[in-house]
């Protein structure tokens, strides 16, 4: 379960995982792929922070390597930019979200 704290007046909304998964059916299986990596790693994968805590400090994993690479892709936040409002915006979060957890790696060109 995730949590949010608002730092001034908002409105949310609660998207379960019968949901997320009947939108996420809606997605091309390109699009969907992406997706469930992008979610799948962040789900698994602590921050940076986190991560620097612990005794295996910053351990590159072959999960880092292959998300390094996915955001080297051109127009990555494009391919996640879908008519769904909330998984557009979903994409935007999950890049964020991404980046917190990939260690300096380069990225391929």
């Amino acid at each position: 379960m995730a949590t949010a704290k608002a730092i001034e007046p908002a409105t949310c909304s609660l998207i379960d995982k019968a949901l997320l998964e009947r939108k996420l059916r809606k997605l091309t299986a390109g699009q969907r792929e992406l997706y469930q990596e992008m979610i799948d790693y962040v789900r698994t994968t602590p921050t940076l922070n986190e991560r620097a805590r612990t005794k295996d400090g910053l351990v590159v994993s072959p999960a880092d390597i292959r998300m390094t690479a996915l955001r080297g892709a051109p127009r990555l936040l494009d391919k996640l930019r879908v008519n769904d409002p909330f998984l557009s915006a979903l994409g935007e979060i999950l890049v964020t979200y991404v980046d917190r957890r990939l260690p300096a790696l380069p990225r391929p060109r």
